[in-house]
């Protein structure tokens, strides 16, 4: 298995995010979801936390004027309630049973509305409270605390006034003088000052009540903010996550979509110059490392493969050369053999013709002789010819059967045909020359007998 190695000479530079290029493409993908589903819940949660966070003090902001409305309510019902204890015992004086029935109802309107009091004033005097309190709500509970001496003063005299009105332990003469006095006190100045109180108090409750719908004014406003600002925040996850997820895919396919290209453009345009971009050490850079040792392969493989066609051309010319040297020599050869035969024929022809002459025969003998020998060299030069020719012819086979694509490459290719008949006709040429050559020895030789 072969194991492409990336360096850090091969990557090319990508940027401020140098670190991404040294993820598996598993691993960016995984980083990518991550990152899309971290972007979404994180605009999300500071959505919903910003909204909730101006809700909540729209909220609060409510609820302290209800709690603040509330607590005046029950302070001026309580007031009322003494009040109208009061008139009810003054009416009941002449019931004493009655009287005695409704009379701790008054002691207990009495407790409330000091409890009421105490928790008013811890209400509105509490610091927080306050800082929150409008101008309006600060003016009239001023105003009401101007006036909070009397509203003591008149609830300490009505009860001593009333616990020593007890029509049980009075005479029927001292129930009216009583009855006329608590008459009397229930229509003094010190009345007037408490009705001056419940003005005050019914002051503030307006105030509140207008802070209340303020407050819930602002408490409607705060909800459509809430549901506007989770909607910016959800659009803006949204964007922010098609970002991410449009870079990451920018990441992981722009590497691919390029090795692809140079792949294509290398194989359409046969152009092994090319080299694909390696940007990561992840598959893809593994892959596009692997792609361009290939083309680098294939390119000095048909560097090879042209170097070896060119040295083939080389040696096909130069074969083509020598045979045809060679065949010039044999044909050379050739013509001086059918020369010296001729010469043969003809000699033989006029020795027969002389062979009865006696007063030739030393000649002839001496002819014939010359012809032995001269026929004995043309025996020898064709041997040396039949030599050369088989190696010649061995040595064209050889070459073929090693370097078959000769013929495509030379410039004047030799058929299949032409070998053949080379191969069969001259090996055939050469023997018929010996063989004549030995059938003159022979006559020459019987002549000499």
């Amino acid at each position: 298995m072969v194991n492409f190695l990336i360096n850090d000479s091969q990557i090319l530079p990508s940027g401020g995010l140098g670190w991404l290029r040294d993820l598996k493409v598993g691993q960016k993908l995984t980083l990518g979801y991550t990152f899309v589903l971290g972007a979404a819940m994180l605009g999300t949660a500071l959505g919903f936390i910003v909204a909730d966070r101006y809700h909540q003090d729209a909220l609060h902001e409510e609820i302290d004027a209800v709690e603040e409305l509330s607590q005046v309510y029950r302070l001026q019902s309580s007031v009322f309630r003494v009040r109208t204890q009061q008139h009810k015992l003054i009416l009941y004086m002449r019931q004493p049973k009655l009287w005695q029935e409704k009379y701790p109802q008054l002691l207990q309107s009495f407790a409330d509305v000091r409890h009421e009091w105490i928790d008013f004033k811890a209400t509105f005097r509490n610091p927080n409270r306050q800082s929150k309190d409008t101008p309006s709500e600060k003016a009239a509970y001023a105003q009401l605390m101007r006036t909070k001496n009397d509203f003591d003063t008149y609830l300490n005299q009505s009860e001593s006034l009333f616990a020593t009105s007890n029509p049980a332990k009075l005479s029927s003469t001292a129930i009216s003088a009583t009855q006329s006095q608590l008459f009397n006190f229930m229509h003094s100045t010190q009345v007037f000052t408490l009705d001056e109180f419940l003005d005050d108090i019914a002051n503030l409750v307006e105030v509140t009540t207008a802070e209340y719908h303020h407050a819930k004014v602002e408490l409607s406003k705060a909800e459509k903010l809430r549901f506007q600002i989770i909607a910016v925040s959800l659009l803006l996850s949204a964007a922010i996550a098609s970002l991410l997820v449009s870079y990451m895919s920018r990441a992981i396919a722009h590497p691919i979509q390029a090795v692809t290209h140079v792949a294509q453009q290398v194989t359409e345009e046969a152009n092994f110059d090319l080299r694909a971009p390696v940007t990561s050490r992840d598959e893809v850079g593994i892959l596009a490392t692997a792609l361009n040792r290939l083309i680098q392969e294939v390119q000095q493989l048909l560097e090879t493969q042209k170097n070896t066609y060119e040295q083939l051309e080389v040696y096909s010319q130069i074969l083509e050369r020598k045979v045809q040297e060679r065949t010039l020599e044999l044909k050379e050869k050739n013509q001086s053999l059918q020369q010296t035969l001729e010469d043969l024929y003809r000699a033989q022809t006029q020795l027969i013709q002389t062979e009865n002459r006696p007063n030739l025969k030393p000649i002839v003998v001496e002819a014939i002789a010359e012809s032995t020998l001269l026929l004995n060299s043309i025996g020898k030069h064709l041997s040396h010819v039949t030599h050369y020719t088989d190696a010649l012819l061995d040595m064209l086979k050889q070459y073929q059967q090693r370097y078959p694509e000769t013929d495509r490459l030379s410039s004047h290719p030799v058929t299949q045909q032409d070998l053949e008949s080379l191969e069969t006709e001259l090996p055939h040429l050469l023997k018929s020359i010996q063989s004549d050559a030995a059938q003159i020895s022979t006559v020459l030789n019987a002549a000499i007998i």
